[in-house]
């Protein structure tokens, strides 16, 4: 499992399961959602921590065999802007972590 679908595939996983958990009783008045929320918070920041030191250590490492330091190119098509914002997951799960945890117990079903 690649560095991609790990940055995807737990935080999804982890939502789907506290979806799943609202909806049995015995366990929903802990609200799982919020609970999700949280973990995808914490899930974010580890993602972008790693992201940030990978880029500014002493040692930039790429999965390229060649570096190009300049400005980057601003993407141009619709599928550019998403695979940046794809290359940045962290941050996705930190704002919709935020988010869940913050209006989770508005879909509160127990």
């Amino acid at each position: 499992m690649g560095t991609m679908s790990k940055n995807w595939f737990f935080p999804i996983l982890i939502l789907v399961v506290a979806v799943v958990l609202e909806f049995v009783h015995a366990v929903s008045p802990y609200e799982p959602l919020r609970r999700a929320g949280t973990l995808l918070v914490i899930w974010g920041v580890i993602i972008e921590v790693k992201y940030v030191l990978r880029i500014t250590g002493d040692v930039v490492y790429t999965e390229t065999e060649t570096l190009a330091v300049g400005k980057s190119p601003r993407p141009s098509s619709f599928r550019d802007h998403i695979q940046a914002w794809m290359n940045h997951a962290g941050l996705i799960w930190i704002i919709l972590g935020t988010a869940i945890g913050g209006f989770g117990d508005l879909f509160h079903y127990g």
